[in-house]
């Protein structure tokens, strides 16, 4: 979990801070070797001590440093830094699916909050996934829909660690492009404590539906 105290000690050398908003600027481009690095902080007047800067980024955890040399924003800083620099993108939830109904629930109890999703991505079984399919969700239809779906006793109930992998994987790229918030309601206790976890580590807004309305925790 990466700390606004964990960033603003990081950011007392503007060098770091500039190396930084160099990486949130384009959101298309991931990856930076180090020559394009370095030559951006000597055309801005900066350091020309690029490797001692990054450095300090990868230790505290806002860089990662790939196996070619060259750096990408690590996906658990992502959210931190926006949050930091209050920049908004949009909302990408992730939760399990049990009662089908509660789809369009959820989503009218975000709304009431003025909060229009714009993907939703769901962990559910094949069976629940077939009543989902019939379910009327023409209301909400300019919202993405992702459904993954899992064995229910092997993987949904029984097996964490494949539900935890699994939905850090759909964090890490769901992440680049949007605000993940994790809405805990439906799904197993595997899916939840998954959630819960990795809201976590990854520094996310999480929630449930309590009947009424949308409950942050």
């Amino acid at each position: 979990m990466i700390e606004k105290r964990t960033i603003e000690k990081s950011f007392e050398d503007k060098n770091r801070e500039k190396i930084i908003l160099m990486f949130l600027e384009d959101d298309s481009k991931e990856i930076y070797e180090f020559n394009e690095i370095s030559s951006y902080l000597i055309n801005k007047n900066m350091s020309k001590r690029a490797d001692h800067h990054l450095k300090r980024l990868v230790k505290d955890g806002m860089l990662e440093k790939t196996e070619r040399g060259s750096y990408t924003l690590n996906a658990i800083a992502r959210q931190p830094l926006r949050n930091y620099y209050k920049k908004t993108v949009p909302i990408c939830l992730i939760g399990g699916l049990g009662i089908p109904t509660l789809f369009n629930d959820v989503l009218a109890a975000f709304e009431e909050i003025s909060i229009i999703p714009r993907k939703y991505v769901l962990f559910t079984s094949p069976d629940y996934h077939e009543e989902f399919s019939k379910l009327d969700k023409s209301k909400y239809e300019e919202v993405e829909i992702v459904v993954r779906e899992f064995d229910y006793q092997k993987v949904l109930r029984e097996n964490y660690q494949q539900i935890y992998e699994e939905l850090e994987k759909i964090f890490k790229e769901e992440i680049k492009n949007y605000e993940i918030v994790c809405e805990i309601t439906g799904g197993t206790k595997p899916v939840s404590i998954a959630l819960l976890n990795l809201s976590t580590e990854y520094n996310l807004r999480r929630c449930y539906f309590s009947g009424r309305k949308i409950i942050w925790i």
